[in-house]
């Protein structure tokens, strides 16, 4: 189900910020502008699961993670 759910989401963002902007002519056409978008969303597109880092950047420098006092910790016991 989780895979669904992944595909469904990159089919709509591929269809809000490719498809729907341009009218493919061809096979050979919707290749050349899939790969284009691929090489922006991996090096230039920010996300917001990776701390609005590309996903080239973070292979370099994972984002920092938020720390949030705890309620209590399962390891600490008296």
């Amino acid at each position: 189900m989780r895979g669904n759910a992944i595909c469904e989401r990159m089919i709509g963002t591929l269809r809000r910020e490719v498809l729907d902007r341009l009218l493919i002519v061809n096979e050979h056409h919707l290749r050349q502008v899939l790969t284009e978008y691929l090489r922006h969303y991996n090096t230039a597109r920010p996300h917001r699961a990776l701390g609005q880092l590309t996903p080239a950047q973070a292979d370099t420098c994972p984002p920092e993670r938020s720390t949030s006092p705890s309620t209590g910790s399962a390891g600490s016991r008296s």
